[in-house]
């Protein structure tokens, strides 16, 4: 059970909303760190799950510390969050990986610190943001009926999941998931004194600029999978990062001796119809054409990645 604490008396729709608010914030927060963690940290998505079993481990900390201790962790929620940020921002973690399966082609070779010791920090980092946040909704919970508490919890985690499933749908930059994440931060710990209230209002600027830097920038986008940025070759077509790992090349169609191949491999004489998953780069496409396809079907999920190498392909 969790103890009673000493906290300012609210009205049932007070507590309603605090509780619906802190879990929207805590699922929001652990869906943007999966995403945000795997565009920022390289091979970090090797070690499936990782962030997300973190997250757990978070939450089941924070209800922990809320059932055993009067001290609340969720005022420092924000400043967890943000110092986390910056510091993958700012000090480029990067994640060693490696084994005779693994082929790195240019100089995409991860270099850093081994990940016994990087893998242990980000993990517990993740574990330490997720936990304060966890316990501001554990104080909420408690101060409803059990069974009011779920609904409202129930509520307001499902409104973080499609609200964040929204924003990586239309696009949207990280900047724009850390100012909704501080700032309903800065709210719900508004009532737990002067000094919350400052730190919280740092937390979310440096959350914002910290972002901002990379959330802009002519040559970048966010699609709805994965942060992409590109440079331009002088003859036309783009080389694509995909979470800052170089990933395509596109090739005037006369330059693309790989993609040929297939079809010396052909049994009809005429190449007919042309089926293409994962279009990607369009190379495919241009070379498909080229070889006489007389219909090519070019199946790419990613819409960003579609609308970029369809207007920047030289052949």
């Amino acid at each position: 059970m969790l103890r009673p604490m000493n906290a300012p008396a609210v009205s049932v729709a007070s507590a309603r909303t605090r509780l619906a608010l802190s879990a929207f914030v805590l699922l929001f927060v652990e869906l943007a760190l999966i995403r945000w963690l795997g565009a920022n940290i390289i091979y970090l998505a090797y070690f499936s799950n990782f962030v997300l079993v973190g997250s757990f481990l978070g939450i089941g900390l924070g209800f922990l510390w809320a059932s055993r201790s009067e001290r609340s962790l969720f005022p420092w929620a924000a400043v967890a969050l943000s110092a986390f940020v910056a510091m993958v921002r700012l000090f480029d973690i990067n994640i060693e990986v490696g084994g005779s399966n693994l082929i790195f082609f240019a100089d995409q070779r991860p270099v850093g610190p081994p990940r016994w010791i990087m893998l242990p920090i980000v993990f517990a980092a993740v574990a330490l943001c997720v936990a304060a946040i966890a316990d501001g909704v554990a104080r909420n919970f408690r101060r409803l009926a059990p069974l009011d508490a779920y609904r409202w919890d129930l509520v307001g985690s499902i409104l973080g999941v499609v609200g964040f499933s929204a924003l990586a749908f239309l696009g949207s930059p990280p900047v724009v998931w850390g100012a909704i994440v501080g700032s309903l931060l800065l709210g719900l710990a508004w009532n737990h004194g002067v000094s919350a209230r400052r730190w919280g209002a740092a937390s979310l600027l440096l959350l914002v600029a910290v972002l901002g830097v990379e959330s802009f920038g002519g040559s970048q986008a966010w699609s709805p999978y994965y942060a992409l940025s590109w440079d331009e070759h002088d003859e036309g077509g783009i080389v694509m990062r995909i979470n800052d790992v170089a990933t395509w090349d596109q090739h005037p169609k006369h330059e693309a001796a790989m993609y040929d191949f297939v079809y010396d491999f052909r049994t009809a004489e005429e190449v007919g119809d042309v089926l293409i998953i994962g279009a990607g780069s369009g190379n495919d496409v241009s070379v498909a054409l080229g070889h006489g396809a007389e219909r090519v079907d070019a199946v790419e999920i990613d819409p960003v990645i579609l609308d970029l190498a369809r207007t920047h392909h030289p052949g």
